[in-house]
C-alpha cells in the first residue's frame, strides 16, 4: 500500500512535466519576429527569405511568383527557426 502511495506523486510531476512540453505553442516556443516578411538574397533561381512563422503563407507564395516569374516551380531547399524568425532558402527547379 506505501508503495503504490509513493508512484502517485511521482506520476502526477511526470504528467505536468510532459503535458506542459505540448501545450506551449510554437510561435511561444520560438519568441517574436521583427519581420513579416523580408528578402535576405535573390540570385539567379535561389531566394532567400526571413519571416515571422506566422508570415510562412507569405513567404511561400512569394517563392512561387519568385519562381513563376522564371517558368520554374518553387522548392524548399534549406529551412532554420530560431528567435521567432525563420529562414528558408528557395530553389527554382523546371516543371
Amino acid at each position: 500500500m506505501i508503495r503504490q502511495v509513493m508512484y502517485i506523486p511521482v506520476m502526477i510531476l511526470c504528467l505536468s512535466i510532459f503535458s506542459g512540453c505540448t501545450t506551449t505553442p510554437l510561435k511561444e516556443a520560438l519568441g517574436d519576429c521583427n519581420s513579416n516578411l523580408k528578402t535576405l538574397n535573390a540570385y539567379g533561381d535561389t531566394l532567400q527569405l526571413k519571416y515571422d512563422i506566422d508570415s510562412k503563407g507569405k513567404a511561400e507564395e512569394a517563392a512561387k511568383t519568385w519562381c513563376g516569374d522564371r517558368n520554374k516551380l518553387a522548392t524548399k531547399n534549406t529551412n532554420s527557426c530560431e528567435n521567432g524568425c525563420c529562414v528558408t532558402t528557395y530553389r527554382c527547379k523546371k516543371n
